[in-house]
C-alpha cells in the first residue's frame, strides 16, 4: 500500500483550493460588472469608458463584493462596432445573471478626495487631468451623472468611486 495524507494535509489542500476558487470567481466577477458597467455608462451618457477596473473583495459570507471602481472616462462616444460583434458578448453576459445588490463598504478611502465628492457639490474648482484644469459645467454634470448612476445601479458610495474624465480633444 501507498500512505495515506494526514487530514492536516487533506485540510491545507482544501483551503488551497478554496482560495484559488475564490480568486477565479472574484476575478469573473470583476470582468463581468466592469463590461456592464463600461455598457450602462457609454449608452446612458455621452462618453467613451476607455477603462473600468472593478476590486472586489468577500463579505462575511464569503461572497465577492465591489470595494472600489476606477474609472477613465473621455467625453464623446465611442466608435460603433458592428452589430455581430456586439451582439455576441452581450448574448454571453445575460447567462450569468442575476448580479446581487452590493453592499457598500464604508472604510474605503479614495486619494482623489476633492474630485470624487465634485459630483455632489459641483464646486467650480473641480478638475481632470494632469494639469488640473477646472472642467466645464457639461463635464460636472456627466460626471455627476455617471457617479449616480453607479449610486443607484451599484450600490457604490463616492467614496468607493474614482472618476476621470477628460474632455473631447480640441476643447
Amino acid at each position: 500500500g501507498g500512505e495515506m495524507d494526514s487530514l492536516t494535509a487533506i485540510r491545507q489542500r482544501a483551503n488551497a483550493l478554496q482560495a484559488r476558487q475564490f480568486e477565479q470567481t472574484s476575478a469573473l466577477v470583476e470582468n463581468q460588472v466592469e463590461e456592464l458597467m463600461k455598457r450602462k455608462i457609454e449608452q446612458s451618457a455621452d462618453v467613451d469608458v476607455r477603462n473600468v477596473q472593478v476590486v472586489t473583495a468577500p463579505d462575511e459570507t464569503g461572497q465577492p463584493v465591489i470595494r472600489k471602481v476606477t474609472l477613465q472616462v473621455a467625453e464623446g462616444r465611442p466608435a460603433e462596432l458592428p452589430n455581430q460583434a456586439r451582439a455576441k458578448p452581450v448574448a454571453a453576459m445575460e447567462t450569468v445573471k442575476p448580479i446581487e445588490p452590493v453592499v457598500p463598504v464604508a472604510d474605503i478611502r479614495i486619494s482623489d478626495g476633492p474630485a470624487a465628492t465634485a459630483a455632489r457639490s459641483v464646486p467650480q474648482s473641480a478638475s481632470f487631468g494632469p494639469d488640473k484644469e477646472p472642467l466645464s459645467p457639461a463635464l460636472l454634470q456627466t460626471k455627476t451623472q455617471i457617479i449616480r448612476m453607479l449610486e443607484q445601479d451599484w450600490q457604490l458610495t463616492q467614496e468607493q468611486i474614482e472618476l476621470t474624465l477628460e474632455p473631447a480633444p480640441g476643447r
